[in-house]
């Protein structure tokens, strides 16, 4: 007798895990604008939402990230690295007389100045060298993760150059947007550049040539918007009130019907949201040691946030003048920071406060005031203060077996102890 077998057919979804990826910049006289950039660039790269972006300086040859930085980037173990190539546009954004210069020198007779800039200000700058950083990649991280499998030694060539033409090939493929589809963005060029950097870098950021993609909408901020963007730059998520998303939305949609958009719905739309989609991490971790918040305003703090989300399941960074008496934001910052903390699901997520430049005092200070209660009770967070340095030497036994930090990421939660890879910290219990 045969048995009929009933077949039913479903679709499968595939997913993977992105390359850690690592996109190093030069932060040249405004490390802001750069930085920026830098995130602008990661968020074309499928995998970027899960992409550091690492500040050099020094030597244009030897230039290297700071020291600080580096037992964290060794936890991170980038899988491949680039170098972000500077262009025209960008060296006119340190020096405005860039431009005149430049138009007066190479305009044909039969084109304005503005065609001019237009046809010049995309070309890149001479290609930066990488053997500086090159060097500390070799000494902390695990050799160069290619098709070569026996290759032993991070190299100079190893760092790709990424400039903004770039396009697929290799390792970093960028991510295209499907005809049917839509990017959201925001217009954040009416906004202090620190704040812009802080929710760019949460959500990604088209640079200017992508937004005159007719399925790439730029919505408009205003300022009673501004509490509510640092909200989602510090945790993550929008809060319930406070950001008129639907009247910002309809701003830009053409057509008289009107339309709606949660929150759910725009983070959903972002470039980082984009570059992540068909990605998933290897393995699942319970939440974090603490959400780390690191306090400064250099492009090491910055980056050293990024790290934090990406090793710890979140980082955030703020700038220390937004936690000053007379900032407006104080508030918003010291609320989104209790917000932070129900995230966990004992609703009891202690918050590490940490920095590269500021000083020992300086961030026992921030990490009191952070903890003092607002007037409102149910905003108050106790601290708990605690130390621990480490030395940032090679001479580790994550240096001495390089696979190491990769087995122990994929295979157990990060622990209480390996907060000790942050530069000083002070944890808000």
């Amino acid at each position: 007798m045969t048995v009929m077998k009933h077949l039913e057919y479903r679709p499968v979804g595939a997913r993977l895990r992105a390359p850690r990826f690592v996109l190093a910049y030069r932060p040249m006289a405004d490390w802001v604008y750069m930085a920026r950039c830098a995130v602008t660039q990661v968020s074309r790269v499928w995998g970027g939402s899960g992409a550091v972006i690492l500040p050099v300086s020094g030597d244009t040859q030897q230039a290297t990230t700071h020291i600080s930085l580096l037992p964290s980037l060794r936890n991170y173990d980038p899988d491949h690295v680039a170098g972000l190539v500077p262009s025209l546009e960008d060296a006119a954004q340190m020096d405005p007389t860039v431009r005149g210069r430049l138009v007066a020198q190479y305009a044909t007779p039969d084109e304005g100045s503005d065609t001019t800039w237009n046809r010049l200000s995309s070309l890149s700058l001479r290609m930066p060298r990488w053997e500086g950083l090159a060097d500390q990649l070799d000494g902390w991280c695990s050799p160069f993760k290619g098709i070569r499998q026996s290759k032993q030694r991070f190299e100079a060539h190893d760092v790709r150059n990424l400039g903004q033409e770039h396009d697929s090939r290799g390792s970093l493929a960028t991510v295209s947007l499907p005809p049917d589809d839509r990017m959201l963005t925001l217009d954040l060029s009416g906004v202090d550049p620190m704040i812009a950097l802080m929710v760019e870098t949460r959500i990604g950021s088209a640079d200017a040539a992508a937004r005159s993609d007719e399925n790439i909408m730029e919505l408009p901020v205003e300022d009673e918007d501004l509490p509510a963007l640092i909200h989602l730059a510090v945790t993550g998520k929008p809060r319930a009130t406070g950001w008129d998303l639907g009247s910002r939305f309809r701003a830009v949609v053409e057509g008289d019907s009107p339309q709606e958009l949660t929150p759910d719905e725009f983070l959903a739309a972002t470039p980082l949201a984009h570059a992540g989609r068909w990605t998933t991490q290897l393995s699942s971790y319970p939440p974090g040691p603490a959400a780390c918040v690191v306090v400064g305003e250099t492009a090491d703090d910055h980056a050293l946030a990024i790290l934090c989300d990406r090793l710890y399941g979140h980082g955030a960074w703020i700038p220390t003048r937004m936690l000053a008496d007379e900032s407006p934001y104080r508030r918003v910052i010291k609320n989104a920071l209790h917000t932070l903390q129900t995230f966990h699901d004992d609703g009891d997520l202690p918050v590490l406060v940490t920095s590269v430049s500021e000083p020992h005092e300086a961030l026992d200070a921030l990490a009191d005031d952070l903890a003092s209660p607002l007037p409102t009770p149910d905003t108050h967070v106790p601290c708990c203060t605690f130390r621990r340095r480490t030395s940032c030497s090679r001479n580790s036994p994550a240096h001495a077996v390089p696979r190491w930090n990769a087995r122990m990421r994929d295979a157990a939660p990060p622990s209480r102890r390996r907060c000790g890879d942050l530069p000083r910290h002070s944890l808000l219990t």
